[in-house]
């Protein structure tokens, strides 16, 4: 029996047929399943087949624990197609795999059970040796890794774990996760509940995306460090802020943030807003994006930095959350800190978008009408953005909600009429941005009410 030549197919149609075949599985879980399958028949079609089919497969791999020792199994079957007996004259999958996914999960525990013994489940997981030696593996000549995902979510039957250090890693997991981080062709990195990461870890690496997230269940103030080579992290999502132990502490300079093009940052208070204004201003020459997200009064950047050093700078996003709601008396906490932050000295060549996003709050029944003096120094970020400072800015929104708390449900209050009153009086002082035709101006304010009595 002859075999049909199907090497001589067209690749661009073997591209379209299994884009077709992609296309329709996506959504459907069921379909997700006859897609894989239809796929594995294609291993043994032919070599363009098969090379299709490799790709499809294992262009994204997802590592678990799974559950019963599933996990064990998956990944010990996972480092020997990755690297098979040369007597079996098969192709390595390593060079197919360009996303990892390495995913925790506790198992059997409950309300009850101690965090030592989430720990120890997850020392277990990252101590395997297939595990570590998939991570080399793949760091390897000839091998695509792109994009990099570790999420070590401690939680189970709703209990929270306060995660894990990087000094408390399996040490040749740790080497190995260092290494793969430095692969030359990595430029996606995010890493959930791994805390005091060295700030040293993206040295010389060439990571563009950077995402950091800490869980926000079952930490604790307690959990928090203050030695001298540490900083306290905070809740939810930032960039590295901490030194381990074994690393001496030096703010990052000029070295480890060369490579930057987004940054992505959350910071719990003062101390870790400080860092975030290091690490951009490490990165200034590099970063095209910044998304900053910081709870409590606004901190300023160092006197040396302002923002017009980050010349290729396209997208910034500012969010200050838990401050006062507009008042004269906070003007230079807050609004005023805040402008003085975004007035430069240098024109912004490449910036055309701005968010900037502000949750007040306030206690009693607020006045519908804003204060003279907030309405001017509304005006002055006006004058500012359509001035010749922010020359190409195609985008503007700016989202105010404000929490506000009354002592009694009788007090008379409609949060609508508030609501429409200060976005109407917001919008006012944004004449020359929203006349600018070249200029997409937005302005939404919201509001939430809580009676405490």
């Amino acid at each position: 029996m002859t075999l049909t030549a199907y090497h001589s197919l067209p690749p661009e149609l073997l591209d379209k047929l299994f884009d077709e075949l992609k296309f329709k599985a996506r959504g459907n879980k069921l379909h997700r399943k006859d897609f894989v399958r239809a796929i594995r028949s294609c291993l043994f079609v032919s070599r363009p087949f098969r090379h299709r089919a490799l790709h499809i497969l294992f262009q994204h791999v997802h590592i678990t624990n799974g559950s019963a020792g599933s996990g064990n199994q998956r990944v010990c079957l996972l480092r020997h197609i990755i690297s098979p007996p040369s007597n079996l004259q098969l192709e390595c999958i390593g060079q197919y795999i360009e996303r990892v996914s390495i995913s925790f999960t506790a198992h059997n525990i409950t309300i009850f059970s101690s965090p030592s013994e989430h720990l120890s489940q997850l020392k277990r997981f990252l101590g395997d040796k297939n595990l570590v030696f998939i991570f080399r593996r793949l760091y390897g000549d000839g091998y695509g890794i792109k994009e990099l995902e570790v999420s070590l979510l401690m939680t189970r039957a709703g209990r929270g774990s306060c995660g894990i250090k990087w000094d408390e890693l399996d040490q040749h997991f740790r080497l190995a996760l260092w290494d793969l981080i430095h692969s030359p062709r990595l430029n996606y990195l995010w890493i959930s509940d791994i805390h005091h990461l060295p700030l040293t870890l993206l040295d010389k690496s060439h990571v563009k995306y950077l995402r950091h997230h800490q869980s926000i269940l079952g930490q604790h103030m307690s959990l928090f460090s203050h030695s001298a080579h540490e900083l306290p992290y905070p809740i939810l999502e930032v960039f590295f802020n901490s030194c381990s132990d074994s690393h001496q502490c030096d703010r990052p300079s000029n070295t480890p943030f060369q490579n930057l093009k987004k940054y992505v940052a959350l910071s719990n208070g003062p101390e870790q807003l400080k860092v975030t204004w290091d690490v951009i201003n490490s990165g200034a020459q590099s970063l095209e994006a910044i998304s900053i997200e910081t709870y409590g009064k606004i901190v300023m950047p160092p006197v040396a930095f302002t923002l017009d050093r980050i010349s290729n700078l396209t997208y910034l996003s500012y969010s200050q959350r838990h401050i006062p709601f507009f008042t004269p008396e906070n003007y230079d906490q807050d609004l005023g800190k805040l402008f003085q932050l975004l007035r430069i000295t240098n024109p912004m060549k490449r910036l055309e978008h701005i968010d900037l996003e502000l949750q007040c709050h306030i206690a009693g029944i607020p006045d519908h009408a804003l204060h003279a003096e907030t309405i001017g120094q509304w005006r002055q970020f006006d004058e500012l953005f359509s001035g010749p400072k922010y020359p190409i800015l195609k985008y503007i929104y700016i989202k105010i909600f404000v929490e506000i708390i009354l002592v009694s449900s009788s007090d008379d209050f409609d949060a609508d009429v508030f609501i429409e009153l200060i976005t109407l009086q917001l919008r006012r002082c944004f004449i020359r941005l929203s006349t600018r035709d070249q200029v997409v101006f937005k302005v939404d304010v919201g509001a939430s009410v809580e009676v405490v009595e």
